[in-house]
């Protein structure tokens, strides 16, 4: 079976969609495409319609690209709507020679899921944290051999009435809903494998907002959404230079840097203002209103970390659109010092920070499937076909359906 899965985020400024394909346990990208996000602002849905206008043109956009319809996806669902809960599950191991099926993984997570949240949340993810075949501690219990299966997990839930309603926006955009995930905790799947048995703080760059993660050990432990972003730097320069937010985005990623430290005062660029007069902008001049923006954002992240954990932080990794500021990396040594670093996504065809939480859902969902030893593709036999042989032909069915389930087992 081909290893194909989707992943859609939607976020305030933009909707990213990523598609790829596990081969031997590498994710190889097949389309990146993202597209203006319309009736979404500060994770709050503005206008349904618009908003399903917005996803239908990207799974448009991507279809055309694979050559095929998109049909499922895995959908981020914001931090500010999530509670976490940290569970125990307990089972005995059903084999006749006592070793640990797949089964016995689903039960235990389910053991543990049970009754542990409120009626009124859905549960999106259980997320192990450790299990325990006898009294040996392991990660990855599938073929140990034992009479009881322990597991400490992490639940993640949400308002009842915002899945289900951001899940029928979704389905009425023609796709089908076949998990769901926090962004914090897939923006950490990308970087998990170098982090293990250390603390830190992973920090999203948005254009709305900046989420900032806590994790020790691979545990996630504490999180905060500050209400600023990429949106803040372009309204200064906007306001500075009387430009309209098309144009002031354009200046900020384009022209300006997020240091004044390599800007030139000799480099200019003309723009026409809001008033149809043409204007000059100076490069050094409009990299220190970025900056000055820029360095704010982070000092209040920086701020949220120490009120988020008293523990001593070993890693920053800061990731998302607003990194993709020339010179970003500089004014975050300058902030965090050392213990700081980009958190590059840097897949042929998704070189772009601002698809962390798409990539990292990818990631994640693959390594899902393989801790419960499940096959599942989101595409189908002929989608395949098209694929391999390069067939053209589009169709223009959809499929409408419930979520594809937390476990696996249905």
């Amino acid at each position: 079976m081909r290893n194909i899965y989707s992943a859609l985020d939607i976020g305030s400024d933009a909707i990213k969609l990523v598609c790829g394909e596990f081969i031997h346990g590498k994710l190889n990208v097949l389309c990146a495409e993202k597209t203006y996000s319309l009736g979404y602002q500060n994770n709050i849905v503005s206008d349904k319609d618009e908003l399903i206008s917005s996803i239908k043109r990207l799974i448009t956009i991507c279809s055309e690209k694979l050559g095929f319809n998109i049909r499922k996806v895995i959908l981020s669902v914001p931090v500010s709507y999530t509670d976490f809960y940290y569970t125990e599950g307990k089972v005995q191991i059903g084999s006749e020679d006592y070793t640990v099926s797949s089964e016995d993984i689903i039960s235990v997570l389910k053991n543990a899921s049970y009754g542990n949240i409120p009626a009124t949340e859905e549960l999106i993810q259980a997320i192990p944290v450790m299990f325990r075949v006898d009294s040996e501690e392991t990660k990855t219990p599938l073929g140990m051999r034992g009479e009881n299966l322990f597991v400490r997990t992490m639940l993640v839930a949400s308002d009842k009435r915002f899945i289900y309603d951001f899940i029928k926006i979704v389905s009425e955009a023609g796709v089908e809903v076949a998990d769901i995930m926090s962004p914090v905790l897939a923006d950490y799947a990308n970087f998990e494998n170098t982090l293990d048995g250390k603390t830190g703080a992973l920090i999203n760059l948005g254009n709305t907002s900046t989420s900032i993660g806590i994790f020790s050990k691979g545990i996630f432990i504490n999180s905060e959404i500050l209400n600023l972003g990429g949106y803040e730097l372009d309204r200064d320069i906007g306001l500075k230079y009387n430009l309209k937010r098309s144009d002031a985005k354009f200046v900020k990623e384009k022209f300006a840097l997020a240091s004044v430290k390599n800007a030139s005062n000799r480099e200019e660029m003309s723009l026409t203002d809001k008033n149809g007069e043409e204007i000059v902008i100076n490069q050094k001049e409009v990299s220190e209103l970025v900056s000055n923006r820029f360095k704010e954002v982070l000092k209040l992240a920086k701020k949220s970390i120490n009120h988020l954990t008293k523990k001593e932080i070993s890693y920053i990794i800061v990731t998302g659109g607003l990194t993709e500021l020339r010179d970003a990396p500089l004014v975050i040594h300058d902030e965090f010092g050392n213990k700081a670093r980009l958190g590059m996504i840097n897949y042929v065809g998704a070189r772009y920070n601002g698809y962390s939480t798409c990539i990292g859902m990818l990631l994640y969902f693959y390594s899902k499937l393989r801790l419960r030893d499940k096959e599942f593709c989101m595409i189908t036999d002929d989608d395949i076909d098209t694929l391999v042989n390069g067939a053209r032909e589009v169709t223009n069915d959809s499929i409408l359906g419930k979520v594809f389930g937390y476990f696996f087992d249905n």
